[in-house]
């Protein structure tokens, strides 16, 4: 079958459901032509390089990287991952037809830049038969374990591909088909493609993330109802770095949600600077309740005169290239007592600037009204709003 030059269809799915045979059958059979990605593991037998992969030393997969080359960026079972754009540009740009397979929050992030993208998602029959292929290909059962843990497939995203084909043992050739005959309808239903002009005009365009990495069901709350939307928690235990400065905080937060998950994630973090410590804790101060609680924290207050105080908060994600980060920050000051039962944090230790209540003392709808976490995420609706894609 000849599918019209200028399509790019990608094909996801988790390891063991048999892409590489699929893609093989595919680019053997059409004029798509199979375009690999960045890998920095080492070669399988039978694998080419240029042809299944360009396999990279870590330091050469790093560097393109740095320069901003890769669509993505991703790591499963400690090697890296990632597409040159320049060859999707490249190739799409001399009209012909390319087929890639991606992990899912890859496959999200093309079709977000590119909406023509066809994604394809490949399932194998059972977990059974998924162990049995990872076993054919050597692997032992820990290594299995340790390959299906980090595989960054989430199943709920299926819903977002516009094909699901479940690939059975010796029904290869089968499935090959049923994708070429997808690509080939999802060609008719809209002849005026113009794939070039999307590709020329590098028109990006951002998908809402739908999950919010929080084990703190309030700030989950707390986020819904300031966006209107109805994110859903992901609870995925995120490297938490050191420091003050919650914008580099969430950068690598969100990075490592990415990596671990595969999907857009919302993550934020939340400092509290005391202007008496100059800008101490800042994004420590989690740290600070968790080993000494509120009270502790006023007791080391006690004697300062300078009671002032911002409150900070970053909110952000990372969509396989670029971190986007929002900060919003509140004035207040630092009371001599508790104040308040609700809320949670450090909410019974900071009043706003302008109010006689700490966050603990006012309602949901007040403290959403003026806090530091509703002035991020307003910056984050903002961005969304200005790229249409809300």
């Amino acid at each position: 079958m000849v599918i019209r030059s200028g399509s790019i269809v990608v094909i996801s799915g988790p390891s063991g459901a048999g892409k590489d045979t699929v893609v093989n059958l595919i680019t053997s059979q059409s004029n798509f032509l199979r375009l690999p990605t960045c890998t920095t593991r080492l070669k399988r037998q039978g694998e080419i390089d240029g042809i299944h992969y360009h396999f990279l030393r870590e330091e050469e997969f790093l560097a393109l990287k740095q320069e901003n080359r890769l669509l993505d960026h991703v790591i499963i079972s400690g090697h890296h991952y990632g597409l040159l754009l320049e060859h999707v540009f490249d190739v799409t740009g001399k009209g012909k037809n390319i087929l890639v397979s991606l992990v899912v929050g890859s496959a999200l992030l093309l079709k977000s830049i590119i909406p023509e993208a066809i994604l394809i998602f490949v399932m194998p029959p059972s977990y059974k038969e998924l162990v049995k292929r990872l076993q054919k290909r050597g692997m032992s059962n820990k290594d299995i374990k340790i390959r299906l843990k980090d595989d960054p497939t989430p199943l709920e995203l299926i819903r977002y591909f516009d094909f699901v084909v479940v690939n059975h043992a010796g029904e290869e050739q089968e499935t090959a088909g049923k994708i070429l005959n997808f690509a080939h309808s999802a060609q008719e239903k809209n002849k005026n493609l113009e794939m070039a002009v999307s590709i020329k005009n590098n028109m990006v365009k951002y998908m809402y993330p739908k999950f919010f990495a929080t084990k703190n069901i309030n700030k989950l709350k707390e986020v819904n109802e300031i966006l209107g939307k109805d994110l859903q928690q992901i609870d995925v235990d995120l490297f938490e770095p050191q420091g003050l400065d919650v914008a580099e905080i969430v950068k690598d937060k969100a990075r490592n949600a990415f990596h671990k998950t595969g999907k857009f994630v919302l993550v934020e973090d939340t400092g509290l600077e005391f202007t008496a410590w100059k800008g101490m804790p800042g994004a420590l101060i989690k740290w600070f309740i968790q080993s000494i609680g509120n009270e502790g924290v006023l007791k080391m207050l006690q004697g300062e005169t300078n009671r002032q105080a911002v409150a900070k908060t970053a909110v952000g994600f990372y969509d396989g290239k670029d971190c986007r980060v929002f900060v919003g920050k509140v004035q207040g000051m630092i009371p001599n007592e508790i104040r308040g039962k609700g809320g949670f944090g450090w909410d019974p230790i900071f009043i706003p600037e302008n109010h006689n209540k700490s966050f603990a003392e006012m309602t949901s709808e007040e403290k959403n009204s003026v806090s530091m976490r509703k002035l991020a995420l307003l910056r984050l609706k903002e961005f969304f709003d200005k790229t249409k894609n809300v």
